[in-house]
Order: C-alpha cells, then sequence, then structure tokens
C-alpha cells in the first residue's frame, strides 16, 4: 500500500510537470502572391492580456519561446496592410505551432475607433485634414 501511494504520488508530479512544459509559435508573414514582407509588427498575447511582440525579418520569419501551456491569439499588422488575427491557438509541452500569415494591402486606421476626420499630419499651416470617406476611397500604391 505505501508503495502504489508513492508511485501515485510520482505519477501526479509528472502529470503537472509535463503540463507547465514550454512550446514555441514560429511563422512567417507574406503578401498574397507569397512573396515575404519584412518589419511586419506581429503581436502575441495570452489568455491573461499579456503582450509580446515581434517584428519580421528580412524573409518574413517570426518567433515567440519560451511559451508557457496555454492558449494565445496571435495578430499580424502593419500600416497599408488589413491585420490578420489567429486566436484560440493551444501551445503544448515542447510543441512548435507554425503560423503563416497573408497580408493583403488595405487602409487601417490604427488610433481607436475611426474618427470622421483624420489628420495625415500634425496640423500645421500647409497640411490637409482628410475625412475618412476620403481615406477609404484613395488608390493604394501597389
Amino acid at each position: 500500500m505505501k508503495y502504489a501511494l508513492t508511485i501515485v504520488i510520482f505519477l501526479s508530479a509528472f502529470s503537472v510537470n509535463a503540463q507547465q512544459g514550454f512550446g514555441r509559435i514560429e511563422g512567417k508573414v507574406c503578401d498574397t502572391s507569397e512573396n515575404p514582407i519584412p518589419d511586419i509588427i506581429v503581436i502575441l498575447e495570452d489568455s491573461l492580456g499579456k503582450m509580446k511582440a515581434e517584428i519580421s525579418d528580412a524573409n518574413g520569419a517570426f518567433a515567440f519561446y519560451p511559451l508557457p501551456y496555454q492558449k494565445y491569439s496571435l495578430t499580424a499588422k502593419q500600416l497599408g496592410y488589413k491585420p490578420i488575427m489567429y486566436t484560440g491557438i493551444q501551445v503544448a509541452n515542447n510543441e512548435a505551432i507554425i503560423k503563416t500569415f497573408k497580408l493583403e494591402r488595405g487602409v487601417q486606421f490604427i488610433n481607436g475607433p475611426d474618427p470622421e476626420y483624420f489628420p495625415v499630419f500634425k496640423e500645421e499651416p500647409g497640411t490637409t485634414t482628410y475625412r475618412r470617406d476620403d481615406i477609404i476611397h484613395m488608390a493604394v500604391p501597389r
């Protein structure tokens, strides 16, 4: 009986330890033609709301590690591209999760709710303030 209790305690400790291991999330950011995009902001948010950010390298690659066992969301965004978010990414012990972002060109507002008037530059003489509808219909360089 004494040995059986010891074995149960040992296996319980091993099971808890296995769940507390570390994993990683890595991937690549590319455009819709699958060309890598450097300098894209990739944001990792854990289930408690804690955030980390990385910048994609010259090959569009990014990586977050070591990551504790839990669920995460992952967002890629940059001015000039429509942001993409993955949610519910479960990281497990010694596991590498690979995500690929295919970003599409578009307009993104970064200061909370979209204002009716959006100053493109700091308000100074000679600068222009555009309406939200004007910005949406502007041509995006390709």
